[in-house]
């Protein structure tokens, strides 16, 4: 073979490795996103949860309201997006976290959401220290 083929090859190959480490890293960033967005959803469901909890009278094992001393139900604390927990909750708002499955963009910690919750809104924060 040619000096003129053989760069051919080793061009081709260097373009070949670089698409492969595009599509894996395009992969990785879609199954974070993808975590995150389940995540969200899935505490926006429990942030609707914990405001039924505050407009039900105590007499009806609701908040009388309140969120203080909401919990999630130990079958709502764990899905497949990741795990659960009311990370405060007090009489005006309840605060709602979801650990993730996936690794962060930082490469170490998993992906985190906070949902905060009011009587009558429900904010979702997935960048506020969170990745």
């Amino acid at each position: 073979m040619g000096q003129q083929q053989l760069l051919l090859i080793v061009v081709g190959m260097v373009i070949v490795a670089i698409a492969i480490m595009v599509g894996i890293w395009m992969v990785r960033t879609n199954a974070v996103d993808h975590n995150r967005d389940g995540m969200a959803n899935y505490l926006t469901h429990l942030g609707a949860l914990a405001q039924a909890y505050y407009h039900n009278p105590k007499e009806l094992g609701g908040g009388g309201r309140s969120f203080a001393g909401y919990t999630i139900a130990p079958v709502d604390q764990i899905n497949d997006d990741g795990t659960f927990t009311v990370s405060n909750a007090s009489a005006t708002k309840a605060v709602l976290q979801g650990i993730g499955v996936e690794i962060g963009e930082d490469g170490a910690t998993p992906t985190k959401i906070m949902v905060v919750v009011l009587p009558d809104s429900i904010y979702v924060d997935m960048a506020s220290g969170y990745n």
